[in-house]
């Protein structure tokens, strides 16, 4: 807490009365109305400055941020206070390969997001993406409860979201395709593992059993109701889009998708940039880390504030029922001023007694908006042996029996001690809460050796973990949450000053809530929102735009598009077989198909389905032909050719997929109605854009800013 005063008062016992003071809390807060001439009293509950920040330093590790570390483009505030600080910053290496793990394999990928092998997933995915996307962009960051369809959304939770975009069992798309299983591994007969929409291939056996039969025993077909395979896995595509959109949930705010508000999280999202920005390393918001530790940050504004800032005061009272403001500490010491911001997450109020109490909609605010849960883990090693095979230490875990979701590299910018962090989040951090930091660190150790494929991982130097749930001033991290119907009922309430006291804290951010960023933006708000009150600004200048900052900047931030059309060249002939070809805008051939669709299936390439495909996935579909029956891979091309190159068999080369991906290829076709018409669709990917004049790919570096 701070306390900030034209005459600093702190005594005990009878208070005389105090003139021209005023009473803040938070960093930032004191910083800015220090430098505006007030007397500023930081009363901070714990033995260290910086909240959910937290820098340790140790001979082991030199030093670990075990709280907020990362800042990225756009986080403008923060960027220029580690610039009028001195702090430097280094990029999170992101130079080799990232790993996706799935159902116990792991495949390495580039870019922030793992490719979709299975091209119907790819459409899931493109389409859920793009829908919050979409949706955020109705969402005010200043006031959320001002969307358009804000009751409706905030009445969902993120689970009910990701059922109804997503396609599962309960809800088909009509481009759904059936799974089914191989009933004998020489039969023409597949199991239905699902039921289609219509009814073609479906037989009856002897045993009553439900099945599909493939059209040629020499190939496999694929019809609008079905996906004949021999091995199939457990998950339909609805399933495996959910199960990364519940990782998606985890990551990015701790909790479960069933736990918060679709409002509320698409909200957040769209305040931080957007599902790509907010989940990069590279042009993301975790894109660099601090030289030194983030927690320096907070050390360097102390060192400014000097004697004002009192450590382990931990406030218990505050009252406003007189001419000033009254605050009294754990340690009975009592401090008087005009003003007070309190910067702590909302549900800590709950641990000060207020009089006058809360008017009746802050204090049921603070009962209902809940902390997230993550345990904060850094495994440290002899050497980056993860890079030497290729990996850059970011691995993107989906198995419910892993402790991890996510991982990160951090080691430090010149290459000394090794290191990956990890992050178990949400259910798993309430799970595992009741481990031993012993137990924890081994489970992350055979499961890095896993996920890497590597004996090292089992072989730590040093490890360091913080628990945020056990912390009882943050009561969790990283911010706290809106579960359903509370955003729209109380949002509004969250910025409101109560009397002379003012909210500051990350969760009232409009811009990154729920980074550092963020933080520094409420502070600087509620310090401002106090000069006003004191008239020494006009009520123009409380919320100020941050130009952007130029201390760093990151890679050029670049996209492609692809603008392609689908067109069917043939109709089926009397023994159903047809000709379908992907084509660029010149008419020029991409891919081509043509095989017996079978009975009444009309069969085009997945590409008519969705427009765009957003720029975070990397595999480009116009790369995929179906040859045979099968859908085989074409090698894909550089982010940095020039030309536009038709697929064909030269084609096939260096970075195809295992034979395991190209045997899930092959099982896999999308089916759409266009009734022969032309469809255009646009495709974007990061690196170049296709301009109609020249017919090429030309790069485009568009520099974000630091």
């Amino acid at each position: 807490m701070v306390q900030c005063n034209k005459e600093a008062v702190e005594h005990k016992g009878e208070i005389p009365p105090v003139q021209n003071a005023c009473l803040a809390v938070g960093l930032s807060a004191a910083k800015l109305l220090t430098e505006s001439g007030l007397n500023v009293v930081l009363l901070e509950a714990n033995d260290r400055v910086g909240g959910r920040t937290f820098t340790v330093r140790n001979k082991q590790v030199k030093y670990v941020d075990l709280g907020g570390a990362y800042v990225g483009p756009t986080q403008n505030r923060l960027l220029r206070l580690s610039k009028e600080l001195g702090i430097e910053t280094y990029k999170v290496n992101e130079v080799e390969h990232l790993i996706h793990h799935v159902k116990g394999k792991s495949y390495p990928f580039k870019g922030p997001f793992p490719p979709m092998w299975n091209p119907l997933a790819y459409l899931d995915y493109n389409n859920l993406w793009r829908t919050m996307d979409e949706m955020g962009k109705e969402i005010p960051n200043e006031a959320p409860w001002k969307a358009p369809h804000a009751e409706e959304w905030d009445k969902m939770t993120m689970q009910d979201f990701i059922d109804k975009i997503c396609w599962t069992k309960e809800k088909k798309s009509p481009l759904i395709l059936v799974a089914v299983e191989q009933i004998d591994f020489y039969s023409n007969l597949f199991r239905i593992a699902e039921y289609p929409t219509c009814g073609c291939h479906e037989l009856e056996l002897d045993s009553g059993m439900n099945a599909v039969s493939s059209a040629m025993a020499s190939y496999l077909y694929f019809f609008p109701c079905c996906i004949p395979a021999a091995k199939l896995p457990e998950q339909t595509i609805g399933q495996a889009a959910k199960s990364f959109a519940t990782l998606f949930v985890n990551v990015d705010v701790t909790s479960e998708p069933h736990e918060v508000s679709a409002l509320w999280f698409l909200w957040y999202v769209k305040q931080c940039g957007g599902t790509t920005r907010i989940f990069s390393t590279s042009n993301g918001g975790q894109e660099r880390k601090f030289v030194g530790g983030s927690g320096q940050i907070s050390e360097k504004i102390m060192e400014r504030l000097g004697a004002r800032v009192r450590l382990r005061k931990p406030v218990v009272r505050i009252d406003q029922s007189g001419d000033s403001v009254i605050v009294e500490t754990l340690d009975r010491e009592l401090y008087e001023g005009k003003y007070v911001i309190s910067a702590i997450p909302p549900a800590l109020c709950l641990k000060i007694h207020f009089n006058p109490p809360l008017p009746p909609m802050r204090n049921q605010l603070i009962n209902r908006i809940p902390m997230g849960s993550v345990i904060k883990c850094i495994v440290y090693y002899k050497e980056t042996f993860w890079r030497k095979k290729g990996y850059c230490g970011t691995m993107i875990i989906e198995d419910e029996d892993a402790a991890i979701g996510l991982t990160l590299d951090d080691t430090k910018p010149d290459g000394s001690f090794p290191a990956i962090i990890g992050f178990i989040l949400a259910r798993k951090c309430r799970r595992l809460t009741g481990l031993t930091k012993e137990e924890r660190k081994m489970r992350l150790c055979e499961l890095y050796a896993k996920v890497l494929g590597s004996e090292e991982a089992l072989h730590p130097v040093h490890y360091e973990e913080k628990n945020w749930c056990e912390d009882q001033y943050s009561g969790g991290c990283y911010t706290a949450y809106f579960p359903p119907g509370i955003m729209t009922q109380y949002g509004r309430i969250i910025r409101q000053p109560v009397g002379r006291i003012y909210f500051a804290g990350t969760e009232t951010a409009t811009e990154w809530s729920g980074y550092m960023e963020g933080a520094v933006q409420a502070g600087e708000r509620a310090a401002r929102e106090i000069l006003f009150a004191m008239r020494k600004i006009p009520d123009s200048e409380i919320w100020k735009p941050e130009p952007e900052s130029v201390a760093k900047s990151p890679a050029a931030a670049t996209e492609v598009t692809h603008r392609v059309q689908l067109s069917r060249h043939s109709s089926p002939g009397a023994e159903g077989r047809c000709v379908r070809s992907l084509c660029d805008d010149a008419g020029n051939t991409l891919t081509t198909a043509g095989r017996s669709c079978g009975a009444k299936a009309v069969c085009n390439l997945l590409l008519s389905a969705m427009d765009p495909v957003p720029a975070h996935h990397t595999w480009q579909p116009h790369q995929y032909l179906l040859k045979s029956g099968r859908l085989d891979s074409c090698c894909p091309t550089s982010q940095r050719t020039t030309t536009l190159t038709p697929a064909s068999d030269s084609n096939l080369a260096a970075d195809k997929p295992t034979k395991k991906r190209e045997s899930a290829l092959k099982q896999v076709a999308a089916v759409s109605h266009i009734n022969g018409q032309k469809l255009n669709q646009s495709f974007k990917y990061p690196g170049q854009d296709w301009t109609p004049e020249s017919d090429h790919l030309i790069d485009r570096h568009k520099d974000e800013g630091s």
